[in-house]
């Protein structure tokens, strides 16, 4: 018979037995834990994989788009393909590039002297990786790594350059657009056969009313490769020649009016899109979705009390808009100027420090309460511009909206998954739907570009409303 000092023994003995078996569950359970998050397999480690090779990609892409411009310049200029070296030449001036070296050379951005190497070395400052080009202008490894598929096009088309470019000239099929009054959405544009498209956007002008007089529109031009039947759709910024409570169309900031102060409605800008069926302008997901965008200029303000004197608009500009200036007969300061628009943010009024409605945004210009005074507003684009601002005896100019083109060098391309409240910016300048131009061109508004009505014919900066010109381009 057991004796009750016997049953203590035992049970504790269990319980010790059970809180070391406890124990050693505990121990591989967290060892299992440690090796999923940082063993070479883990989570930790699929992470900073992941993010490698993301950063690798957009370098890829980055590479892959200089190689494919110095092409089509050469297809421009020489109706033929650059050889290796005279890529290499190209990559040499390019500031973006820090290391551009023949296969066996150890030096850096001096051109290289063999006229026929086989292979060069090529790295961009930006990241970290060494892409070796070789004869055939296509990127043969990585890092020493082969490229399985060799190729420089980011949409795999691979040697189709070399394929089927040897002349470039236009045809007769052009369709052009201009602004539509009282329309909310976009035209669409059908395209008619297979091939490649040449696009130019001119962005509005900002308006006129009485003494002010608004910025000029900037200029964007790209071929782009296109199927037949295709939709795309155009978005021609408005130039209202007044001020009223709403928006120019396609992001001019709104105007207003005060006693003898006079600050007209900004220029909308001028966009082409891949989804925008039935979508108004300002839809978050239709502008998302915009492959190419000729910046509106600035409203401009008058004052004709106690003596005249205004400030034109800011223009459209290019990647980033020029910051403002400043006019009166009080002491201004450049600390008060305005900002301009950039690849990743709208224009920043300075001045007086007004709501955020003042300053731009991704796809509108910045825009004063209406009925008060000083407060020119800024012009549409791929992020608008800001109003100008006010101060004793002083008035400071609005800034113009910020130009972007899928495949331009230094454009700054959004996430799919952005919203109107998260804006993702992805550092490539490939649009996420994998569409991109060739052979692009982005003038500000106060630089000179063709002229609209008669490309043979040149104008210093766009004046008026927008337009957009598609003209189909015969590629043998």
């Amino acid at each position: 018979m057991l004796k009750l000092k016997d049953i203590v023994k035992n049970e504790r003995g269990i319980t010790l037995i059970a809180l070391i078996i406890t124990v050693v569950v505990i121990v591989i359970i967290a060892s299992i834990a440690i090796s999923v998050a940082i063993g070479n397999n883990g989570l930790v480690n699929m992470s900073l994989t992941a993010k490698d090779e993301n950063t690798k990609g957009i370098a890829t892409e980055t590479m892959n788009l200089k190689i494919t411009n110095v092409e089509m310049s050469a297809y421009i200029e020489k109706h033929r393909l650059p050889t290796l070296k005279e890529l290499a030449d190209n990559f040499c001036e390019d500031d973006d590039f820090d290391k551009v070296v023949e296969k066996t050379e150890v030096a850096s951005l001096d051109k290289i002297t063999n006229e026929n190497p086989t292979a060069i070395i090529a790295k961009l400052k930006q990241y970290p990786y060494e892409f070796e080009i070789d004869s055939s202008l296509r990127l043969a490894s990585i890092d020493g790594v082969r490229v399985a598929n060799n190729q420089n096009e980011p949409n795999g088309n691979g040697n189709e350059l070399q394929q089927i470019f040897s002349r470039i000239t236009e045809t007769s099929q052009v369709e052009e657009f201009n602004f539509v009054a009282n329309k909310k959405d976009g035209q669409i544009y059908t395209v008619p056969e297979d091939g490649y498209y040449k696009i130019e956007c001119w962005g509005a002008q900002g308006g006129t009313e009485n003494i002010s007089v608004g910025g000029k529109g900037a200029y964007t031009k790209g071929i782009i490769k296109l199927s037949k039947d295709e939709k795309i759709y155009v978005y021609v910024g408005e130039c209202y020649n007044g001020h009223k409570a709403e928006m120019s169309f396609n992001g001019g900031g709104s105007g207003t009016y005060y006693t003898n102060r006079y600050h007209a409605n900004a220029g909308g800008a001028t966009d082409v899109r891949i989804q925008s069926e039935n979508a108004d302008w300002d839809d978050f997901e239709s502008l998302k979705s915009r492959i190419m965008v000729a910046a509106g200029g600035g409203g401009g303000y008058g004052f004709t009390e106690h003596g005249s004197f205004r400030i034109t608009g800011g223009p459209g500009g290019a990647l980033t808009s020029k910051n403002g200036s400043w006019c009166g007969t009080g002491t201004g300061s450049t600390n008060n100027t305005s900002l301009g628009a950039t690849q990743i943010s709208g224009g920043i009024e300075r001045a007086a420090t007004k709501s955020s409605q003042y300053n731009g945004s991704f796809g509108k210009g910045g825009y004063p309460d209406y009925g008060s005074n000083d407060f020119p507003p800024g012009g549409g684009g791929y992020y608008g511009g800001a109003t100008g601002g006010a101060a004793p005896n002083i008035v400071y100019q609005s800034t113009g909206g910020s130009s972007y083109i899928s495949g331009h060098e230094g454009c700054n391309s959004i996430a799919s998954s952005s919203t109107e409240n998260n804006i993702i910016h992805t550092g490539s300048i490939i649009h996420y739907s994998g569409r991109y131009f060739l052979y692009t061109q982005m003038e500000p508004g106060d630089n000179y570009m063709p002229l609209s009505s008669n490309t043979s014919q040149e104008e210093l900066g766009h004046s008026g409303s927008g337009h957009v010109k598609i003209t189909k381009m015969n590629m043998e």
